[in-house]
């Protein structure tokens, strides 16, 4: 499952029974470089034209890799807990 990246000025939330789920959450000053609809007359308003699902195959190992330094970093984290 994917969703479309948009801006969303609203509040949140996000509740799963099962399962897992990636958000990239960006700060509102990185909009310009998700190529947003800003034309408030278009269907697609404050959604972004790019297709995370079709990421190119170096975008998307660099967000594994990303994701897998993060899970690496937790469970650190965990360790030095326990």
């Amino acid at each position: 499952m994917s969703s479309w990246g948009h801006y969303d000025g609203g509040q949140n939330m996000i509740g799963m029974i099962t399962g897992a789920k990636r958000y990239n959450l960006l700060p509102p000053n990185q909009c310009s470089k998700l190529s947003i609809f800003t034309d408030r007359d278009h269907s697609l308003f404050q959604h972004s034209t790019l297709n995370s699902g079709r990421m190119g195959n170096q975008q998307q190992q660099q967000q594994q890799d990303e994701q897998q330094q993060g899970d690496n970093n937790n469970n650190n984290m965990l360790g030095a807990l326990g």
